[in-house]
């Protein structure tokens, strides 16, 4: 699992130290589940805003295997997390599909 932050205005990009923010548990609960994903992605851009990085992207890279198959991608890598829009109504695009 890999998180980047991307800053828009100075096009900085570097990789979240995740594992200094969150505790095991949390960490396998965003391997399984994609609203823990975006809602830590949606906590990193509010402490990106805090530290002057009103402007940031964020953006994982998760792969899995399924049942012996070769990884894949589990969230889209090339999508903004944390402007993905969210309700427990409607249906989450997040995921990519397996193949």
């Amino acid at each position: 699992m890999k998180f980047v932050l991307k800053d828009e205005v100075s096009g900085k990009v570097g990789e979240i130290n995740y594992r200094y923010m969150v505790n095991s548990v949390q960490v396998q609960a965003m391997l399984y589940d994609p609203r823990m994903v975006r809602r830590f992605t949606q906590w990193v851009l509010q402490q990106g805003a805090k530290k002057g990085t009103p402007n940031a992207r964020v953006y994982v890279k998760i792969k899995f295997s399924y049942n012996g198959r070769p990884q894949e991608y589990f969230v889209d890598p090339e999508r903004d997390l944390a402007r993905v829009p969210y309700s427990p109504f409607e249906k989450f695009d997040l995921m990519v599909p397996v193949k």
